[in-house]
């Protein structure tokens, strides 16, 4: 799963601040995509919010960083007595492209019944 955002630097003034700068301005976007994928642990399961925080962004070359990152998600079901609080910590690559950068985050949507089959 992709998710891109654009930025307005000039591809020879980007750096990891920029790139740190513009994924801050996106926490919210990131999250949401991120709820997504923690539903494949149970469809009660959410991310805390303003939970995102960033521990590293190191560049791999010209174009490519790496970013790691740890988050909180919760699950509450009062049917099965849970309320639990888990941190998640991944690391994902991070493509400068031409007009923004494109962060690809894991994908753990669950599958579809036909899918499975």
């Amino acid at each position: 799963m992709h998710i891109a955002f654009q930025h307005t630097v000039a591809d020879t003034e980007i750096d990891s601040i920029c790139i740190e700068q513009l994924i801050s301005q996106n926490i919210l976007k990131i999250e949401s995509v991120l709820n997504v994928t923690v539903k494949w642990y149970s469809e009660n399961a959410q991310i805390v919010p303003n939970s995102l925080k960033i521990i590293s962004l190191s560049r791999i070359n010209k174009s490519a960083y790496r970013l790691s990152y740890h988050y909180q998600w919760q699950i509450f079901n009062a049917c099965l007595d849970i309320n639990e609080t888990e941190r998640s910590e991944e690391t994902i690559a991070v493509n400068v492209l031409d007009n923004g950068i494109e962060l690809a985050i894991v994908d753990m949507t669950r599958p579809t019944v036909a899918e499975e089959l």
